[in-house]
Parts: structure tokens; sequence; C-alpha cells
């Protein structure tokens, strides 16, 4: 899940640069229409856009990073009720205080609401994508604005998903996948999640 994380950050980065180019193609230059097709050539071996006839599922590697993750969660039998102490006393006199199942399951549904978020904004993305590659290849305007937003949406919806995971667990995840010491995580991403 982290490498997804870093993927969709690099995307982002360069979907940016790509939506920063003017909106017109006759008045571009040959250097930036080089450099449009070269962000499309990278965007393209990020998200690897399937061809329409391809029996291809490319969201199953996204699907199963986070998956693994959710399926080696383990939980304790306790939880700690968060809120103001007025909503926690409305909640033990009317006897509505959830049970341990139920908290799990909502943290599951949350977890999986947020993995889904980002499986359809990557899969919209990677048809936006296909579209502007196929309008630079026929010589035509080409616009990041559409493949920004959904690339920004899935990166969202991915920080919400890290977001329910100990910053401490998220940094020394990053550190793994950057090969990198301790810390640098740190430093690049400062509090990516929250304590729990």
């Amino acid at each position: 899940a982290t490498r997804v994380r870093l993927l969709l950050n690099r995307s982002i980065s360069l979907a940016d640069e790509l939506a920063s180019f003017p909106s017109t193609a006759t008045g571009i230059s040959t250097n930036k229409k080089a450099r449009i097709e070269e962000i499309l050539e990278q965007l393209g071996s990020i998200l690897v856009p399937p061809t329409s006839a391809s029996d291809l599922k490319p969201n199953k590697s996204i699907r199963l990073a986070f998956n693994t993750y959710t399926a080696y969660l383990r939980y304790d039998d306790k939880f700690t009720l968060n809120g103001s102490p007025s909503e926690r006393k409305k909640l033990i006199r009317e006897d509505r205080i959830p049970d341990v199942k139920q908290v799990i399951t909502a943290d599951l549904d949350l977890r999986d609401l947020y993995r889904n978020q980002v499986l359809t904004n990557v899969d919209e993305a990677r048809a936006e994508l296909r579209y502007q590659m196929d309008e630079c290849a026929k010589g035509n305007e080409v616009d990041g604005e559409e493949l920004l937003r959904l690339l920004n949406a899935a990166g969202n919806a991915c920080d919400e998903w890290f977001n329910l995971i100990s910053i401490d667990d998220v940094n020394e995840a990053m550190d793994i996948v950057l090969g990198t010491a301790d810390g640098v995580a740190n430093e690049m991403y400062g509090n990516a999640g929250q304590e729990k």
C-alpha cells in the first residue's frame, strides 16, 4: 500500500505539471510538446493503462496491497470511545455504546470505502489518461485538469486510508519501501497518520 501511495504521489506531481501547460495545442513550443509527451509516457508507465480488449484486471494489485494490510490487522477486545464528555455521557445514559464487534466492522468498512475510492478514481484516471494520450497522438490539445482532479481524489482517499494507521507504522513502512534509514519518512511526510 505504501508503494501505491508513492506512485500516486508521483502521478499527481506529473499530472500537476501537465495541467500547468496552456490549453491550446497551437500555442505550444516544440520543447513543451515534447515534455507533454514525456509526461504522458511516464504517467502511462505508472498507471499502466490497459487496452480495452485486455482481460487484465488493472486494479488487482492495488486491491491486493490494501487488502493484505487489512487481512493482517488484529483487534483487541477493548476500544477507546472518542467524543466530547457530553456525547459519551449521553451514549452511556441511553445504553448506546457500541460493542467491539460493531467498532471492528465500522473500522473495516471505512478502510474498504477508502480503498474503493482509490480504485475507482485510479480506474477513471486511467481512462482519462488513455483519452489524453489519444488526443496527443492525433496532434490535438491535451488538458490535464481532469486527470489531475481524479488523481488528487485517489490520493486524498489513499491518505485517509493511511490516516487510520499509526504514524510510527506508516513511517516505518515508508522507510522500508524507500530503503532509507529510520526517520527519513517522518521528515518527508510528517504526520502522515494518526496515533491510535
